[in-house]
């Protein structure tokens, strides 16, 4: 009877992956195990951008981001400036979303007063890019963060 559950939770996990063009025949062709998450825009051959840089700035208290964002299929980058104005003992901190079932990448952290360039080079993914979200938090009497902008 355990083997029957099972079968019944992997088919819809499996359409799942299937409509996102995780699984199949053209999705590993395309993107082998040449790929590497966080290496430079050179080593990854014939990136087209699907969207040219769009810029999102993500504000929480007194710190946040201005950020530009660009993608294609499974690849994404993100370059810019997180800054932090709330004083001593303070972080701020810029994650980047584009998947419900990854998690979030922190991409760059502003300490107290200072603002900081970011630029986190191609990454790949196995999971195709969408929903892009990029939201500031910060540390100040605990973690809390901001509304994420979406691009």
């Amino acid at each position: 009877m355990k083997k029957l559950r099972l079968r019944i939770l992997a088919i819809p996990a499996l359409a799942l992956l299937a409509a996102f063009g995780a699984i199949g025949p053209a999705s590993a062709a395309a993107h082998g195990p040449a790929a590497v998450r966080g290496s430079t825009a050179a080593s990854i051959p014939a990136v087209t951008p699907a969207v040219a840089p769009v810029g999102a700035s993500p504000r929480i208290g007194c710190g946040g981001a201005n950020a530009n964002i660009e993608w294609t299929e499974n690849i994404i980058q993100s370059w810019g400036e997180a800054w932090d104005t709330c004083g001593s003992g303070t972080y701020v901190q810029i994650f980047l979303n584009f998947n419900p079932l990854i998690n979030p990448d922190l991409i760059a952290t502003a300490g107290p007063d200072s603002t900081v360039g970011f630029n986190t080079g191609w990454m790949t993914y196995p999971l195709p890019v969408g929903k892009i979200t990029i939201t500031a938090c910060e540390q100040d009497n605990g973690w809390h963060c901001g509304t994420g902008a979406s691009v």
